[in-house]
């Protein structure tokens, strides 16, 4: 699954759409995560001195049976994530922000399900 040049509001119609199998841990936390990504990007948009070709960012959003995780920039991060939540972690994937757009797509599918 590969989603690109989405608007904030379609990136959180597509995480909502995700999480939507989980418990309403998972989606609590997705709330949360989208608030977050929100935030930094206004943060990143605010830079004056930045040019617009640096405004970017990355995020890993990592998902497990009860909950969820947001990282920024690094996937290591996301694979510890599925190494301290053996049993839990589902699925983490990868979100990018450029030129105003954000894409999301699948970088790892772990061996659990929301409901097994």
């Amino acid at each position: 699954m590969e989603k690109k040049n989405l608007k904030l509001s379609e990136l959180m119609e597509v995480m909502r759409e995700i999480s939507s199998d989980g418990n309403h841990f998972v989606k609590g936390d997705t709330f949360t995560d989208v608030v977050a990504i929100a935030r930094q990007t206004e943060e990143i948009e605010a830079c004056e001195d930045l040019d617009a070709e640096f405004k970017t960012a990355t995020w890993y959003w990592s998902l497990r049976k009860n909950g969820s995780r947001l990282d920024s920039m690094y996937s290591t991060l996301a694979d510890e994530f599925a190494i301290e939540y053996d049993k839990e972690a589902v699925v983490a994937y990868k979100i990018d922000y450029a030129n105003q757009r954000f894409s999301i797509s699948l970088y790892k599918k772990y061996a659990n399900e929301f409901f097994d």
